[in-house]
């Protein structure tokens, strides 16, 4: 997920916000930077979610003139200049935040990106030291009411973006007290287009953990969490 901090200019507009939403080349940036192993996306919901929906995948297309007509009715016609904090140990985020860095400079936007260590990752963001930034985002493939509870990007209290104005709280907190089905997923669904819509954390990607295992390799699982269960491995030679 590409986190965009709202304290201030240039993104405490939802116009220009929308406008970075629109010069992403997502299925660009999973085909290169992700190696095809993903699912370009513009929502934290895998197809198996019941917040799932498909007219979500593609709200903002690709379109950099959209985006830079976004822009001017942001009031920033002009272009600005913004940092992107990328972690070091992943370089798959840089090579995202490349791709993203080279469309932004076609609409005038001069993104500098800020590669740090894991270590200082942890201090800068807890601190909200940044303009913008590109990381993981996790719980997506639970239930929905997972994600706004236990992920720093998205839960209602001291989350990455800074963003969790009152109809963001309502909505995450009564998607979360339902329990007929049908209601939750028409909620989620009205949730999920006020955070497109908002704009404050542009999701990239659904991206898949991949496991390589030979064929001597026997009883391998997978954890719900995405973590290798090799309480009953055994090998055949």
């Amino acid at each position: 997920a590409c986190d965009r901090r709202t304290a201030g200019r240039p993104f405490d507009n939802r116009r220009g916000r929308q406008a970075m939403s629109g010069a992403m080349d997502r299925r660009t940036i999973v085909d290169t930077g992700l190696f095809g192993v993903g699912e370009a996306s513009q929502t934290p919901f895998p197809e198996w979610s019941l917040a799932y929906k498909a007219e979500h995948v593609d709200w903002f297309p690709f379109d950099l003139d959209k985006a830079k007509d976004l822009l001017t009715q942001a009031g920033l016609g002009d272009g600005f200049e913004t940092t992107v904090v990328t972690i070091s140990d992943f370089p798959e985020l840089r090579g995202m935040a490349q791709i993203i860095q080279a469309d932004l400079a076609k609409i005038g936007v001069t993104l500098t990106i800020n590669d740090v260590s894991s270590a200082d990752w942890g201090q800068l963001w807890p601190a909200k030291e940044y303009d913008t930034l590109i990381a993981s985002a996790g719980f997506s493939h639970k239930d929905p009411s997972t994600l706004f509870n236990s992920m720093s990007g998205f839960r209602l209290n001291d989350n990455r973006t800074n963003f969790s104005p009152p109809t963001y709280q309502e909505l995450v907190t009564l998607t979360a007290g339902m329990t007929d089905p049908a209601e939750r997923q028409a909620k989620y669904y009205e949730l999920a287009e006020y955070m497109l819509d908002e704009a404050f954390a542009l999701v990239i990607s659904f991206r898949y953990n991949v496991f390589g295992v030979r064929t001597t390799v026997q009883n391998f699982r997978v954890h719900l969490d995405d973590d290798m269960d090799l309480g009953e491995v055994w090998l055949t030679q």
